[in-house]
């Protein structure tokens, strides 16, 4: 995990926050980036903005997760826009306790985007940005290869990458 917030030398642009490489020039910018900057050799991106996350996460049935009282409030401060934005009833989707949680998408991707909880700031978040994706990740090996096809067909038009379908299936 990259922290969004850390100064690096953007190719053509010069020294910016890491996550003003995408705003550049996208996926392939930022992989530009990180490999000059971090010694890395990167060979394929996939990248989600919020609302195809959260169809992904809905194409897969939601995640189990434990969250916090504090985790939930302010997970509950990202739902509330995201529902307003696409006309989706907050009441729908508001997070109503702590403790071992089913989310749904705009949830899971509420919990994702705190950075607020507890004192861990960023560091917080791509914590929670991995628990996120490691559900995802045991949801998607737990389904049937035919149902995991199923899932990609639905989402796939919502991801930027440079992975060919077969491997991504």
């Amino acid at each position: 995990s990259f922290l969004r917030d850390l100064a690096a030398d953007i190719p053509e642009v010069g020294v910016r926050k890491l996550n003003a490489a995408c705003a550049y020039g996208g996926p392939k910018l930022l992989v530009e980036t990180l490999e000059e900057n971090y010694a890395l050799s990167i060979d394929n991106y996939a990248m989600v903005d919020f609302n195809g996350m959260i169809q992904v996460v809905d194409a897969l049935g939601g995640i189990d997760l434990e969250l916090t009282e504090d985790e939930v409030r302010v997970a509950n401060d990202y739902v509330r826009p995201m529902c307003e934005a696409n006309g989706e009833p907050f009441e729908d989707h508001e997070i109503t306790r702590r403790g071992l949680i089913h989310l749904d998408g705009y949830q899971a991707v509420g919990h994702a985007r705190n950075r607020y909880s507890g004192s861990t700031n960023d560091f917080g978040r791509t914590d929670r940005q991995r628990d996120v994706l490691e559900a995802l990740f045991e949801k998607a090996k737990d389904g049937g290869i035919g149902s995991l096809g199923d899932v990609l067909q639905a989402v796939l038009p919502s991801i930027t990458h440079n992975i060919s379908d077969g491997d991504l299936i």
